[in-house]
């Protein structure tokens, strides 16, 4: 799993910003995962790529959720970077679901090359608290098109949405 902590891309504060709310979906999918016995790692970016390598078990649990517990977003480390970086680490059959409010089309690519690579790849997108402008709105609907020409399913985590119907909504390919 990567979550995407780039601080240009987080916005708001309290448990409705975009920080609390991918680390929420993130937290979800790994008590999910690991009640299913998958091995579960995570990569984070930021001030730098961070690697927690998968596992499973109640330490993984304990591990990952601390981990969580403490992140914050910031720096300028960009998800494309840590994506390309990272890409080699990950193994033929491996899942991957990426987290991120990220608007910038430039980590669609990274994120398409996993798939052709035969790397299950899924992408929760993130919205802050209000939208900025049109602006935004239309780079996001640009980014949600370019991610389904890539064949990459998206979830949407609307402003205000709840983070359960993220999972009924994406059905059993997010929480698998």
């Amino acid at each position: 799993m990567y979550l995407d902590l780039d601080g240009h891309w987080h916005h708001g504060d309290g448990e409705d910003s975009t920080e609390e709310r991918a680390v929420t979906v993130a937290a979800s999918v790994v008590a999910k995962a690991l009640r299913a016995h998958r091995n579960v790692g995570l990569v984070t970016n930021g001030h730098r790529a961070e690697v927690l390598h998968p596992d499973r078990g109640t330490k993984q649990f304990g591990k990952l959720m601390q981990y969580l517990a403490e992140v914050h977003a910031g720096g300028t480390r960009t998800l494309q970077e840590t994506l390309v970086e990272t890409l080699p680490r990950l193994r033929r059959g491996a899942s991957v679901l990426l987290i991120t409010p990220s608007l910038d089309r430039a980590w669609v690519r990274p994120a398409s090359t996993l798939r052709e690579t035969s790397i299950a790849v899924q992408a929760v997108l993130v919205s802050p608290p209000t939208d900025a402008d049109e602006r935004d709105r239309a780079r996001r609907r640009a980014l949600l098109g370019e991610l389904a020409v890539a064949a990459v399913p998206t979830a949407h985590l609307a402003a205000g949405a709840s983070i359960e119907d993220l999972f009924h909504e994406s059905g059993a390919a997010i929480a698998s």
